[in-house]
């Protein structure tokens, strides 16, 4: 059985609040890794002898990975934990306030 502090599942009791926020684009917590919608640039193709390469905007889409099972973040368990997505996604918008204002 394991241990219930290191499980997804931890991740939304009160009192086991280890939250880490980069951004506010990524949270960690608990066994938790919580990938907030946002966009980013993406290498399309690589410069050569000495011109730029040339980049395209993409979008990350919110999900929800189990570090402990999973640390290749390659399955989004997002949908099997609502519970967990509104708890770190609370703690994502509180730390916004409190860091980047309204």
């Amino acid at each position: 059985m394991r241990n219930k502090l290191h499980s997804i599942e931890a991740c939304a009791f009160p009192g086991i609040d280890f939250p880490y926020v980069h951004d506010v684009l990524c949270l960690h917590r608990a066994a938790c890794k919580l990938h907030l919608p946002h966009p980013y640039n993406s290498l399309a193709f690589a410069g050569k002898d000495g011109m730029p390469g040339k980049y395209e905007s993409k979008t990350v889409e919110m999900a929800l990975f189990d570090m402990e099972k999973d640390t290749g973040e390659t399955t989004n368990v997002l949908r099997q934990f609502p519970q967990v997505v509104e708890r770190l996604k609370g703690f994502a918008e509180q730390h916004r306030r409190q860091f980047y204002g309204d």
